[in-house]
């Protein structure tokens, strides 16, 4: 479970107005858990450890995308639109997926 705290956008899907959220996020396992991201969690958030680019071929919708340092602190963020392949900035140890569904509840709750 990795727990951090991270850049939310706004609700109207703005980068400019983005707001810190603490989250948690159970990590994705093996090949199939990365290769199925988002799609494997019902929370709209996960893990994934140690990945050097994030695709967004199979997606539907946009996700939030969060690159981590080792020490748990934003490196990067963006959004990850359907067709769209994200690499990793340099010295990360991976990226939060966050759905919109999952940014929205967490812009809500604070």
């Amino acid at each position: 479970m990795k727990q951090c705290v991270i850049p939310v956008p706004s609700l109207d899907g703005s980068v400019l107005g983005v707001q810190m959220c603490a989250v948690s996020a159970p990590a994705a396992k093996g090949f199939i858990g990365r290769l199925r991201g988002i799609h494997g969690v019902p929370n709209g958030l996960i893990w994934l450890p140690q990945v050097t680019a994030v695709q967004g071929w199979t997606l539907r919708e946009s996700l939030w995308l969060v690159w981590l340092d080792h020490a748990g602190d934003p490196l990067a963020w963006r959004w990850l639109h359907p067709g769209q392949v994200a690499w990793a900035p340099p010295h990360s140890d991976g990226a939060l997926e966050i759905s919109l569904m999952a940014c929205r509840r967490l812009v809500c709750e604070d």
